[in-house]
């Protein structure tokens, strides 16, 4: 079961504003480069979680 973590209150990417995206991103990357344990241990759990493990080989190029 994943832990709710600030992540959970981070917008969608999928709107048409670039401009929205782009600072919701920077801010995004800036949280978790200051959170190394939380980034950590979101990609190790990747294997068990299926939903996870879907979207991230589903966008890959």
């Amino acid at each position: 079961m994943r832990a709710t973590t600030w992540l959970d209150a981070v917008p969608s990417l999928t709107t048409p504003d670039l401009r929205l995206v782009q600072r919701t991103s920077r801010r995004l990357l800036d949280r978790l480069a200051q959170d190394r344990p939380l980034l950590s241990r979101l990609v190790h759990e990747i294997p068990n979680d299926s939903e996870r493990l879907a979207a991230s080989t589903s966008r890959s190029c």
